[in-house]
């Protein structure tokens, strides 16, 4: 389940991403056409087998939207996105139940995600750059 988890975030974050920075249709719409066709497909799938244990799906695949909604100016790599899409799904994980009832709690987990991944690559990016000053010294020594 957590893998199924993960992946549905995984794609619902990508597509969103390429729908608005790629194809550049407007933001709102990039999350919201793909979100809506996920969870029409799971009404009519639930209706010809059962998709209990997967119940929470729409809600995961709408809430890594908004991660994909992500400026291109914010996220810059697709391993960026997808790290936050992964972290907002064990957030999703870890949090859906203490956000029952509370509005925004979908989008409050995408925030946390997208803030995790930028703060992670702004991270990565300055160890890359002390490294390369360190040995650029080095080297006219």
């Amino acid at each position: 389940m957590v893998v199924i988890i993960i992946l549905t975030a995984l794609i619902s974050a990508q597509l969103t991403f390429h729908l608005h920075a790629v194809k550049k249709l407007n933001v709102v719409l990039a999350s919201a056409l793909p979100s809506l066709v996920f969870a029409l497909a799971y009404v009519v799938l639930s209706r010809f087998i059962s998709l209990e244990e997967f119940a929470g799906l729409p809600a995961v695949f709408f809430g890594a939207s908004f991660v994909g909604m992500s400026s291109n100016a914010r996220i810059r790599s697709s391993l960026s996105l997808s790290l936050a899409a992964i972290v907002f799904a064990v957030v999703y994980l870890s949090l859906s139940l203490s956000f029952k009832g509370y509005g925004g709690g979908l989008g409050t987990s995408a925030a946390v995600a997208v803030l995790i991944s930028i703060s992670f690559e702004s991270i990565i990016f300055a160890g890359i750059n002390y490294l390369q000053r360190k040995n650029a010294s080095k080297v006219s020594k």
